[in-house]
């Protein structure tokens, strides 16, 4: 299973610093090929950590890998853009501590976090025949998504129903994954008493630094089961995400 940790903050979060030390201690594969903002090279660890460590301005830090993927850039699609850190890969070589990423959520514009299985979330959100086959997701798994074809032939999914999927919106990206960490940043579109009232969590707790913390289901290995796909619908309809998302475009 690869273990998928997504980071929110506000943009300019997050300098060069940061992300190489990240890097060292969480990123265990060599991609083939670094982006650091408009620079393309071929991946060389001493020379480009140091390149990363001494960026001020980062834009887009994107590791080019066949089988698990690293990304620190700017959402800038939304109305109101913002910064993400994004990363998958193998569970045996990743699997950060609850205390571990609380460290994150302690830096100056934190506004979310989420610890998820990656190859559910990309099924979930995958609205290509294309982008199972890039994935390596067997096909089979999009049974029961009502689907259009495309001129090529290929299936086009709808995925408004599938309660794992990943949703963009001005200021924060939305998931109702297995754990999650919401900070004072989150709370200006959606309530933390909204978050803290919800009953059919595993686990919800308030932490000392304004963070309020929600398990959703025991374990991420159950993200794809009939009971933890409810739950998720469950998240997804206490906090009205069709509204976040029609109301924060």
């Amino acid at each position: 299973m690869k273990l998928g940790l997504l980071l929110c903050f506000k943009e300019n979060s997050l300098d060069g610093r940061f992300c190489a030390e990240f890097i060292e201690k969480y990123v265990g594969f060599a991609p083939e090929k670094i982006i650091l903002n408009s620079y393309v090279k071929d991946w060389n660890e001493k020379k480009h950590l140091k390149k990363i460590r001494e960026c001020r301005n980062l834009e887009d830090l994107i590791f080019i890998s066949r089988t698990s993927s690293f990304m620190v850039t700017d959402v800038r699609s939304v109305k109101d853009p913002y910064q993400i850190l994004d990363i998958a890969q193998d569970d045996h070589s990743f699997h950060p501590t609850d205390t571990e990423i609380e460290t994150f959520i302690n830096i100056d514009g934190f506004i979310c976090a989420y610890l998820f299985d990656s190859n559910y979330v990309t099924q979930q959100s995958a609205r290509n025949q294309s982008k199972y086959e890039v994935a390596g997701i067997p096909l089979s798994l999009a049974e029961g998504i009502p689907f259009t074809i495309d001129e090529h032939g290929h299936k086009v999914f709808d995925t408004s129903g599938n309660p794992g999927r990943e949703d963009v919106i001005s200021s924060t990206s939305l998931l109702a994954s297995w754990k999650m960490w919401f900070g004072k940043n989150f709370y200006k579109i959606c309530p933390k008493e909204k978050l803290l009232n919800f009953d059919s969590a595993f686990s919800i707790k308030e932490l000392p630094n304004d963070v309020v913390y929600v398990q959703l289901y025991r374990d991420v290995e159950e993200s794809r089961s009939q009971e933890s796909q409810k739950t998720q619908a469950c998240w997804r309809q206490w906090l009205d995400f069709d509204n976040l998302i029609k109301n924060n475009p």
